[in-house]
């Protein structure tokens, strides 16, 4: 009898464990799949405010309060804007501080407690910046999706897509430098987003199932105007633009792909989501099979997935070894792979889905060049696109385009006061005998990707983007 009771305690015992050991994983699982809109990630530190001074603010020694560049500095309820760490100032052993260069709303006492967020600006495209825009309605599988609408005179517009636990207010940071040079821009809010249908099972699915919205996007800016367009991603809207470019109905009217932080294994970023939950190392494998099966998830080695990440058009990476929700390696690799087509631009000392924030300057020159091809006609040359999207019809557009485009000369990409960007890794170090340090495998040090090689069409005409007038 004893043995038969202690058998039943050691069984029932087992079952609770496993029980509570899915429980912990489902819960642990929840750190990506359920990450809200417009809330820090887990793996990004609050910070104590400890004063502010005329054009300063004092915040706890960190490593994310020491980061350079400017960022959003968020609280609830309050949003300012901070710039790098004064070197002028006096510091405390246990504190920082950095330029403050404006409040945006709330107030940032001592006392409060602030995470830093890649959002320089908050509100929309008129409130923040200033810019004329349209609030359109993209039609998505599930429902209507909201987006911004800034106009630009070229043919080639940008579709922005946000990533994990933000909003499309992200895309705020470039909407500015885009629009100088006449690029138009659609800024989408895709399922799960504040005013966009939810998913139906109410999760994150990595963009397995996102990325649909991103086409929907698409074939909105074809069918009003657009000849072709980039997609601009950052996150899970990274590897949502990776997915759109493979699997799109309208794929071959996708020119070129710009991915900050991509998240290229869904599988090693929920672990570093939820290791920073401070998830225990055993449960981790855990969490991954229970967002397998809550959100039907694809192993990352799955034959099914495999053609998604060999991107078959200009692609251009920013990313860095400071990420640790999206590991910089597999964005190394993918450049590696695919040095034909992926230029990889390392960011030093950046958080996830921030490399522009870093130094805003050289991530806008860098994309500055990348969008070059497919700024090369004159925007007073260019038809109207076929709808002015408040009501006005306006003559259509081809429905074909040239797949053919390039710079006048690769050296005019090359040259400029920051040197050539191609090679994109010039800080990485060397880590192979008898290779150039930055410089991918069948590529020339300091050389650009074949695709930057094309040949113009015949009467094609290049005009600096630099030289373009603000529409």
């Amino acid at each position: 009898m004893r043995t038969v009771t202690g058998t039943a305690a050691a069984l029932a015992a087992t079952l609770a464990a496993g029980a509570a050991g899915v429980v912990a994983g489902r819960l642990a699982s929840d750190a990506a799949l359920k990450a809200p809109p417009g809330r820090p990630l887990p793996t990004e530190p609050r910070l104590t405010v400890h004063g502010t001074a005329a054009g300063q603010i004092t915040l706890t020694r960190d490593l994310a309060a020491l980061r350079p560049g400017r960022y959003g500095l968020a609280g609830d309820g309050s949003h300012a804007v901070v710039g790098p760490v004064l070197d002028s100032a006096e510091h405390g052993a246990d504190t920082v501080v950095r330029r403050l260069e404006r409040v945006t709303h709330g107030t940032l006492g001592t006392g409060d407690r602030a995470w830093f967020t890649p959002n320089l600006y908050v509100g929309n495209p008129g409130t923040a910046l200033g810019l004329d825009h349209a609030d359109v309605e993209v039609p998505g599988e599930l429902g209507p999706l909201p987006a911004w609408f800034v106009r630009g005179a070229r043919p080639t517009w940008i579709v922005a897509v946000h990533g994990l636990a933000a909003t499309r207010e992200h895309a705020l940071n470039l909407m500015g430098p885009l629009h100088s040079r006449s690029v138009p821009v659609l800024a989408l809010a895709h399922r799960g987003d504040v005013g966009a249908p939810p998913s139906p099972d109410g999760l994150h699915h990595f963009g397995e199932t996102e990325w649909r919205d991103v086409d929907a996007a698409v074939r909105y800016a074809l069918d009003h105007g657009a000849r072709q367009v980039v997609l601009l991603g950052w996150s899970t809207g990274a590897t949502m633009a990776l997915r759109t470019a493979a699997l799109s109905g309208v794929r071959e009217r996708i020119a070129g792909l710009v991915l900050d932080s991509p998240v290229l294994s869904w599988e090693t970023t929920l672990r570093a989501l939820a290791a920073a939950r401070r998830t225990p190392a055993p449960l981790l494998p855990l969490a991954v099979r229970a967002a397998q099966g809550r959100a039907g998830l694809h192993a990352d080695r799955d034959a099914g997935t495999a053609g998604l990440y060999r991107p078959a058009v200009p692609t251009l990476i920013f990313h860095g070894p400071g990420d640790t929700v999206a590991p910089w390696r597999l964005s190394r690799r993918l450049a590696d792979t695919h040095s034909r087509m992926v230029a990889l631009h390392t960011v030093k000392d950046a958080p996830h889905g921030a490399m522009w924030n870093a130094d805003p300057a050289d991530y806008e020159e860098t994309l500055r060049r990348f969008m070059t091809p497919w700024c090369d006609t004159s925007p007073t040359a260019l038809p109207a696109s076929r709808h002015d999207l408040r009501g006005t019809t306006r003559a259509a557009v081809p429905s074909r385009h040239s797949d053919t485009v390039a710079p006048a000369t690769p050296a005019a990409l090359m040259s400029g006061p920051r040197g050539g960007v191609w090679d994109g890794s010039r800080d990485r170090p060397r880590d192979a005998p008898g290779r150039v340090a930055g410089v991918a495998p069948g590529r020339a040090p300091g050389g650009p990707p074949e695709w930057l090689r094309r040949v113009p069409p015949a009467g094609a005409v290049a005009v600096p983007f630099s030289a373009v007038p603000v529409a």
